[in-house]
């Protein structure tokens, strides 16, 4: 949803190639040994995304109020696939030092403590509310 577009409108196309790579548990040379052997990377080359561009959109997206979007969404208590990548934009969005205190004008600080706290324990609510739906379902076997 919206928190996703977000996160991805702070980051570059490499970031995005970088985190895939990490989420898959897969190395760069492995992923170009994988391309070569598929050849699926031939004549695909993408679109520079220099970090003066990325940096040009997240002041932007700041300046829109984002940083105040983005502490809606925490406030709101979204999921912990939102909460997370709301967590990931307000990460990106901080390694731009001038947008730092409009970030935190717009309540960053607020969402961010909210996310370390109540975030941390909707996870385990989550992670409790799962163990205890398959313990109910072991037992009705």
């Amino acid at each position: 949803g919206l928190a996703y577009c977000f996160e991805n409108l702070t980051m570059s196309e490499d970031d995005k190639k970088r985190e895939k790579l990490r989420e898959m548990e897969v190395s760069q040379e492995q992923w170009e040994q994988f391309e070569k052997l598929t050849k699926s990377g031939q004549g695909r080359k993408g679109k520079p995304d220099p970090p003066e561009n990325v940096e040009t959109r997240i002041k932007a997206f700041v300046q829109a109020d984002g940083a105040a979007a983005l502490r809606a969404l925490v406030l709101e208590g979204g999921s912990s696939r939102v909460l997370e990548s709301v967590a990931r934009t307000y990460c990106n969005m901080a390694g731009v030092q001038e947008v730092r205190a409009q970030m935190f004008a717009q309540g960053a600080a607020r969402a961010l403590i909210h996310l370390a706290t109540k975030g941390a324990s909707a996870n385990s609510l989550e992670d409790d509310s799962s163990k205890s739906r398959r313990d109910k379902e072991q037992q009705h076997k």
